[in-house]
Protein backbone atom coordinates (compact mmCIF):
# COMPACT_ATOMS: atom_id res chain seq x y z
CA UNK A 1 0.00 0.00 0.00
CA UNK A 2 1.48 3.45 -0.36
CA UNK A 3 1.04 5.66 2.45
CA UNK A 4 0.11 8.97 2.35
CA UNK A 5 2.88 11.54 3.14
CA UNK A 6 1.39 14.50 5.29
CA UNK A 7 4.11 16.61 4.84
CA UNK A 8 4.01 20.34 4.08
CA UNK A 9 5.11 20.61 0.53
CA UNK A 10 4.60 24.27 -1.80
CA UNK A 11 4.58 22.49 -4.77
CA UNK A 12 1.63 21.13 -3.53
CA UNK A 13 -0.12 24.38 -3.32
CA UNK A 14 -1.98 26.61 -5.41
CA UNK A 15 -0.47 29.52 -7.39
CA UNK A 16 -3.27 31.39 -5.79
CA UNK A 17 -1.81 30.42 -2.19
CA UNK A 18 1.88 30.70 -3.28
CA UNK A 19 2.20 33.86 -4.41
CA UNK A 20 1.22 35.56 -1.09
CA UNK A 21 3.58 33.42 0.55
CA UNK A 22 6.62 33.84 -1.85
CA UNK A 23 5.66 37.56 -1.51
CA UNK A 24 5.50 37.83 2.42
CA UNK A 25 8.93 36.01 2.21
CA UNK A 26 10.65 38.55 0.33
CA UNK A 27 9.23 41.60 1.98
CA UNK A 28 10.02 39.69 5.45
CA UNK A 29 13.16 39.39 4.26
CA UNK A 30 14.09 42.51 3.02
CA UNK A 31 11.86 44.25 6.54
CA UNK A 32 14.22 42.03 8.49
CA UNK A 33 18.07 42.73 6.93
CA UNK A 34 16.73 46.23 6.16
CA UNK A 35 15.94 46.49 10.36
CA UNK A 36 18.73 44.64 11.41
CA UNK A 37 20.89 46.94 9.52
CA UNK A 38 20.10 50.53 10.62
CA UNK A 39 19.15 48.67 13.73
CA UNK A 40 23.49 47.99 14.28
CA UNK A 41 24.31 51.17 12.48
CA UNK A 42 22.31 53.05 14.74
CA UNK A 43 23.41 51.42 17.82
CA UNK A 44 27.32 52.08 16.92
CA UNK A 45 26.77 55.66 16.08
CA UNK A 46 24.58 56.23 19.43
CA UNK A 47 27.47 54.40 21.55
CA UNK A 48 30.08 56.52 19.47
CA UNK A 49 28.42 59.96 20.11
CA UNK A 50 27.58 58.58 24.19
CA UNK A 51 31.39 58.21 24.93
CA UNK A 52 32.58 61.37 23.93
CA UNK A 53 29.46 63.02 25.66
CA UNK A 54 30.67 60.79 29.06
CA UNK A 55 34.46 61.39 28.55
CA UNK A 56 33.45 65.32 27.98
CA UNK A 57 31.31 65.42 31.25
CA UNK A 58 34.24 63.38 32.79
CA UNK A 59 36.18 66.43 32.22
CA UNK A 60 33.69 69.34 33.47
CA UNK A 61 33.64 67.84 36.68
CA UNK A 62 36.72 67.22 36.75
CA UNK A 63 37.67 70.55 36.19
CA UNK A 64 35.16 71.79 38.65
CA UNK A 65 36.10 69.93 41.34
CA UNK A 66 39.68 70.74 40.35
CA UNK A 67 38.62 74.47 40.52
CA UNK A 68 37.85 73.99 43.98
CA UNK A 69 40.94 72.29 45.52
CA UNK A 70 42.96 75.00 43.77
CA UNK A 71 41.71 77.72 45.69
CA UNK A 72 42.20 75.13 48.74
CA UNK A 73 45.78 74.66 47.43
CA UNK A 74 46.25 78.79 47.21
CA UNK A 75 44.77 79.49 50.32
CA UNK A 76 47.12 76.56 52.06
CA UNK A 77 50.15 77.65 50.60
CA UNK A 78 49.42 81.34 51.55
CA UNK A 79 49.06 79.97 55.14
CA UNK A 80 52.16 78.36 55.24
CA UNK A 81 53.91 81.03 53.89
CA UNK A 82 53.18 83.77 56.87
CA UNK A 83 56.68 84.04 58.58
CA UNK A 84 55.11 84.26 62.41
CA UNK A 85 54.03 80.65 61.48
CA UNK A 86 57.44 79.51 60.14
CA UNK A 87 58.77 80.37 63.63
CA UNK A 88 56.40 79.44 65.76
CA UNK A 89 57.38 76.00 64.27
CA UNK A 90 60.68 76.60 64.80
CA UNK A 91 60.22 77.55 68.56
CA UNK A 92 57.76 74.29 69.13
CA UNK A 93 55.09 76.75 69.60
CA UNK A 94 56.83 79.15 72.21
CA UNK A 95 56.61 82.30 69.61
CA UNK A 96 53.80 83.66 68.15
CA UNK A 97 51.92 81.28 68.73
CA UNK A 98 48.49 83.46 69.29
CA UNK A 99 49.28 84.74 65.70
CA UNK A 100 49.28 81.17 64.34
CA UNK A 101 46.53 80.14 66.02
CA UNK A 102 44.22 82.91 64.14
CA UNK A 103 45.92 81.84 60.97
CA UNK A 104 45.10 78.38 61.73
CA UNK A 105 41.61 79.04 62.44
CA UNK A 106 40.76 81.18 59.35
CA UNK A 107 41.65 77.88 57.50
CA UNK A 108 37.87 76.76 59.38
CA UNK A 109 35.33 77.50 56.14
CA UNK A 110 32.32 75.65 58.28
CA UNK A 111 31.12 73.29 60.29
CA UNK A 112 32.72 70.00 58.27
CA UNK A 113 36.25 71.57 58.70
CA UNK A 114 37.38 69.35 62.22
CA UNK A 115 40.80 70.60 63.29
CA UNK A 116 43.61 71.96 61.60
CA UNK A 117 47.03 71.42 63.66
CA UNK A 118 50.72 72.27 63.05
CA UNK A 119 53.30 69.86 63.36
CA UNK A 120 57.00 69.05 62.79
CA UNK A 121 58.49 66.90 60.29
CA UNK A 122 58.71 64.03 63.22
CA UNK A 123 54.92 64.43 63.30
CA UNK A 124 54.88 66.28 66.72
CA UNK A 125 51.96 68.57 67.28
CA UNK A 126 52.79 72.16 67.63
CA UNK A 127 49.97 73.90 67.47
CA UNK A 128 46.28 73.09 66.76
CA UNK A 129 42.76 74.39 67.02
CA UNK A 130 39.31 72.23 66.47
CA UNK A 131 39.04 68.68 67.73
CA UNK A 132 41.51 66.07 66.37
CA UNK A 133 39.83 63.68 68.51
CA UNK A 134 37.76 61.80 65.47
CA UNK A 135 40.64 61.75 63.07
CA UNK A 136 43.53 60.10 65.71
CA UNK A 137 43.35 56.96 64.71
CA UNK A 138 44.82 57.89 60.68
CA UNK A 139 48.10 57.04 60.20
CA UNK A 140 49.32 60.62 59.55
CA UNK A 141 52.89 58.54 58.13
CA UNK A 142 50.88 56.63 55.73
CA UNK A 143 48.82 59.78 54.59
CA UNK A 144 51.77 61.98 53.76
CA UNK A 145 53.68 59.03 52.77
CA UNK A 146 51.13 58.38 49.83
CA UNK A 147 50.55 61.80 49.01
CA UNK A 148 54.28 62.58 48.17
CA UNK A 149 53.94 66.78 49.60
CA UNK A 150 56.90 68.31 48.41
CA UNK A 151 58.23 71.71 49.42
CA UNK A 152 56.09 74.49 48.96
CA UNK A 153 52.76 72.58 47.88
CA UNK A 154 49.46 71.73 49.09
CA UNK A 155 47.35 68.57 47.81
CA UNK A 156 44.06 67.07 48.81
CA UNK A 157 44.67 63.49 50.34
CA UNK A 158 43.45 60.19 50.75
CA UNK A 159 39.38 59.95 51.50
CA UNK A 160 39.00 57.97 55.21
CA UNK A 161 36.41 56.35 56.59
CA UNK A 162 36.66 56.70 60.61
CA UNK A 163 33.22 55.23 62.41
CA UNK A 164 31.01 55.90 59.82
CA UNK A 165 32.64 59.32 58.93
CA UNK A 166 34.31 60.03 56.01
CA UNK A 167 37.11 62.30 56.37
CA UNK A 168 39.95 64.00 53.81
CA UNK A 169 42.93 65.63 54.85
CA UNK A 170 44.33 68.75 53.69
CA UNK A 171 48.21 68.56 53.84
CA UNK A 172 50.15 71.89 53.01
CA UNK A 173 54.30 71.81 53.85
CA UNK A 174 56.12 74.51 55.30
CA UNK A 175 59.26 75.42 54.25
CA UNK A 176 61.91 77.48 54.91
CA UNK A 177 64.15 78.02 51.82
CA UNK A 178 64.08 74.84 50.25
CA UNK A 179 63.60 72.99 53.74
CA UNK A 180 60.69 71.29 54.43
CA UNK A 181 60.39 72.19 58.44
CA UNK A 182 56.73 70.69 58.85
CA UNK A 183 52.91 70.64 58.13
CA UNK A 184 49.76 71.87 58.55
CA UNK A 185 47.09 69.04 57.92
CA UNK A 186 43.02 70.18 58.13
CA UNK A 187 40.70 67.70 58.97
CA UNK A 188 37.23 67.61 56.66
CA UNK A 189 34.06 65.95 56.86
CA UNK A 190 33.16 64.69 53.36
CA UNK A 191 29.65 65.61 53.86
CA UNK A 192 27.25 66.39 51.49
CA UNK A 193 22.73 66.80 51.14
CA UNK A 194 20.57 64.42 49.44
CA UNK A 195 19.27 67.38 47.01
CA UNK A 196 22.83 68.11 46.11
CA UNK A 197 23.40 64.89 44.74
CA UNK A 198 20.05 64.95 43.12
CA UNK A 199 21.20 68.58 41.59
CA UNK A 200 24.38 66.85 40.58
CA UNK A 201 22.23 63.35 38.58
CA UNK A 202 20.40 65.88 37.10
CA UNK A 203 23.55 67.72 35.31
CA UNK A 204 25.22 64.24 34.88
CA UNK A 205 21.94 62.97 33.52
CA UNK A 206 19.11 60.11 34.00
CA UNK A 207 20.30 56.82 35.78
CA UNK A 208 23.76 57.99 35.89
CA UNK A 209 26.05 57.42 38.69
CA UNK A 210 28.73 59.67 39.82
CA UNK A 211 31.54 59.01 42.48
CA UNK A 212 34.59 60.18 44.03
CA UNK A 213 37.45 57.42 44.63
CA UNK A 214 40.63 57.66 45.99
CA UNK A 215 43.41 57.20 43.56
CA UNK A 216 44.40 54.07 45.29
CA UNK A 217 41.08 52.98 44.99
CA UNK A 218 40.98 52.12 48.51
CA UNK A 219 37.70 54.39 48.60
CA UNK A 220 34.39 54.96 46.38
CA UNK A 221 31.99 57.08 47.36
CA UNK A 222 28.62 58.46 45.95
CA UNK A 223 29.67 61.73 48.38
CA UNK A 224 27.08 60.44 50.84
CA UNK A 225 28.20 56.90 52.06
CA UNK A 226 30.95 54.86 50.75
CA UNK A 227 29.59 52.36 48.02
CA UNK A 228 31.22 49.26 46.46
CA UNK A 229 33.62 50.18 43.59
CA UNK A 230 32.65 49.78 39.88
CA UNK A 231 34.84 46.80 37.73
CA UNK A 232 36.89 49.60 35.77
CA UNK A 233 40.61 50.68 35.78
CA UNK A 234 40.55 53.83 37.52
CA UNK A 235 44.17 54.37 36.30
CA UNK A 236 42.80 54.65 32.49
CA UNK A 237 41.67 58.15 32.97
CA UNK A 238 39.26 59.61 29.81
CA UNK A 239 39.27 56.10 28.28
CA UNK A 240 35.69 55.26 28.15
CA UNK A 241 34.90 51.67 29.38
CA UNK A 242 32.38 48.98 29.49
CA UNK A 243 31.30 46.59 31.75
CA UNK A 244 28.43 44.49 33.89
CA UNK A 245 26.84 45.60 36.75
CA UNK A 246 25.52 43.02 39.19
CA UNK A 247 21.68 43.39 37.71
CA UNK A 248 23.30 42.47 34.27
CA UNK A 249 23.01 45.39 32.66
CA UNK A 250 25.63 47.04 30.38
CA UNK A 251 27.69 50.28 31.25
CA UNK A 252 29.34 52.68 30.47
CA UNK A 253 32.30 54.38 32.43
CA UNK A 254 34.48 57.24 32.47
CA UNK A 255 37.59 58.56 34.67
CA UNK A 256 39.46 61.36 35.47
CA UNK A 257 41.87 62.61 38.02
CA UNK A 258 41.14 65.76 39.84
CA UNK A 259 44.02 68.15 40.03
CA UNK A 260 45.79 68.83 43.22
CA UNK A 261 44.80 65.97 44.92
CA UNK A 262 44.14 61.89 45.13
CA UNK A 263 40.85 62.02 44.38
CA UNK A 264 39.05 60.28 40.97
CA UNK A 265 35.50 61.12 39.36
CA UNK A 266 34.30 58.43 37.97
CA UNK A 267 31.05 58.76 35.81
CA UNK A 268 28.71 55.94 34.68
CA UNK A 269 25.48 55.94 31.73
CA UNK A 270 23.53 52.94 31.41
CA UNK A 271 23.21 51.41 28.07
CA UNK A 272 19.80 50.73 28.28
CA UNK A 273 19.04 54.51 28.81
CA UNK A 274 21.23 55.63 25.85
CA UNK A 275 19.69 53.25 23.34
CA UNK A 276 16.41 54.09 24.35
CA UNK A 277 16.38 56.25 20.87
CA UNK A 278 17.42 52.93 18.86
CA UNK A 279 15.09 50.64 20.60
CA UNK A 280 11.96 52.95 19.86
CA UNK A 281 13.48 52.96 16.08
CA UNK A 282 13.51 48.99 16.07
CA UNK A 283 10.18 48.93 17.82
CA UNK A 284 8.79 51.46 15.05
CA UNK A 285 10.47 49.67 12.36
CA UNK A 286 8.83 45.90 13.43
CA UNK A 287 5.06 47.50 13.54
CA UNK A 288 5.49 49.20 9.81
CA UNK A 289 7.31 46.20 8.90
CA UNK A 290 3.99 43.84 10.14
CA UNK A 291 1.31 46.41 8.73
CA UNK A 292 3.35 45.81 5.35
CA UNK A 293 3.67 42.42 5.51
CA UNK A 294 0.07 42.25 6.23
CA UNK A 295 -0.62 44.72 3.08
CA UNK A 296 1.49 42.86 0.96
CA UNK A 297 0.03 39.72 1.60
CA UNK A 298 -3.51 40.50 0.55
CA UNK A 299 -2.25 42.58 -2.39
CA UNK A 300 -0.63 39.87 -3.18
CA UNK A 301 -3.58 37.29 -2.55
CA UNK A 302 -5.87 39.59 -4.68
CA UNK A 303 -3.17 40.02 -7.55
CA UNK A 304 -2.99 36.11 -7.49
CA UNK A 305 -6.61 35.58 -7.56
CA UNK A 306 -7.33 37.40 -10.44
CA UNK A 307 -4.23 35.67 -12.11
CA UNK A 308 -5.85 31.97 -11.60
CA UNK A 309 -8.94 33.55 -12.97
Amino acid sequence: MRTRDNRFSLSRLSIQKRLPLLICALLLSVITIYGLANYYSLKKATLAIASVRLSSLTDQISSMLGQSTQFLIKTGNATAAQNTLIACLKSNGKDFSKETLGALNKLHRDSTWRSTTLIDTSLTPVLGTGDPKATAKIDLRDVLKYSHIGPGSTRIGRISQVNGTMYYPIITSVTEGTQTIGYIITWIALRTTQQAVTQLSKLVGTGAGFYIVNADGSLWTNMMKPVPGLPISIGQGGKVMEYTNADGGRMMASTKNIAGSDWVVAVEFPEEIILTGVTTFVRWITIIGLVLTAIGIFAAWIMSRNITK
